[in-house]
């Protein structure tokens, strides 16, 4: 066998010492200089915030440590990183403390879409479902459902699909309880992946289903990709999410649909375009902009 050592940076105890001393300008000088030249500061700055809670969780007279850290943590862009990171690796019971004094996870979540950082505001999830209730917790997961389906990031919407998932409500008769609306009696839109939440075979698409309301959101996307004969993300939603495809072309391309072709020539042409417009874009995204250059310099 060989030796394998292992090194810590010592950046989280200096900071932790000077918090403690009251420097809070010194330890924001301190980290900022440290930010440059230390690998792997944020997550020196996560351990920093993880002994904090830990410290408060063992006695609640150094919580002060923990709002020392936050107020510190706050000056810099990653905050609302760190603070989500640190609450997905410890147990959910401190999760109140570390909130109480970070910010409310909600407000915290939609800081993240409006700063367009949608799989920063998706890891919220989970903790406002759990502080805050069922509802707040769909209410977000709904709204980040609609900023992922505005960046076409259909991989993030299935993740929320997922979260979205609930029980089918079964009556006493042993019918279900369920309003399907039109979207559900006539298109039968979701089909949930057996194994994307509990192993149910065969059954998960009958056991598990979306509101009516979240399936219109997913259709609608679908409908206006149809209308503007965007066959790229087309295919990345149908492919990326458990939307049904074939019952939605199955329906919709007949006369009144919304991907129904009344003039094929049109439509192969607007095709193409949204094709090469895809294709310009990734070239773009491809391309480091001037100010990346310099950041790599």
């Amino acid at each position: 066998f060989s030796i394998a050592p292992k090194s810590h940076t010592i950046v989280p105890c200096v900071l932790r010492k000077l918090l403690s001393a009251g420097g809070h300008d010194a330890a924001l000088r301190f980290a900022r200089a440290e930010r440059r030249q230390t690998p792997h500061f944020t997550h020196a700055l996560e351990w920093l915030l993880f002994t904090a809670l830990e410290s408060a969780n063992r006695d609640a007279m150094t919580h002060a440590a923990l709002k020392q850290s936050l107020a510190l943590l706050r000056e810099f862009p990653n905050y609302l990183e760190i603070v989500v990171s640190v609450a997905r690796k410890t147990d959910n019971t401190r999760w109140e403390a570390l909130f109480t004094a970070a910010g409310s996870p909600s407000d915290l979540c939609r800081h993240a879409l409006r700063g367009d950082r949608l799989r920063i505001a998706a890891c919220y999830i989970l903790v406002v479902d759990k502080l805050e209730g069922e509802v707040a917790g769909r209410a977000v997961a709904i709204e980040v459902m609609r900023e992922a389906l505005a960046a076409h990031d259909y991989r993030l919407v299935e993740d929320v699909i997922k979260f979205l998932l609930r029980p089918v409500r079964v009556t006493a008769s042993g019918e279900e309880d369920v309003k399907p609306g039109l979207i559900g009696r006539v298109l039968n839109i979701i089909v949930p992946p057996p194994n994307s939440v509990l192993a149910l075979g065969a059954r998960a698409d009958r056991e598990l289903t979306l509101d009516v309301t979240e399936q219109g959101i997913l259709k609608a996307h679908l409908d206006a990709l149809a209308r503007e004969k965007d066959i790229f993300n087309m295919g990345a939603f149908v492919s990326d999410t458990s939307f049904d495809g074939i019952g939605y072309f199955t329906h919709e391309t007949t006369a009144g649909g919304s991907a129904y072709i009344d003039n094929f020539s049109t439509a192969l042409e607007a095709a193409v375009m949204s094709l090469r417009r895809r294709a310009a874009e990734r070239r773009e995204k491809a391309t480091p902009s001037a100010a990346q250059r310099r950041r790599n310099e």
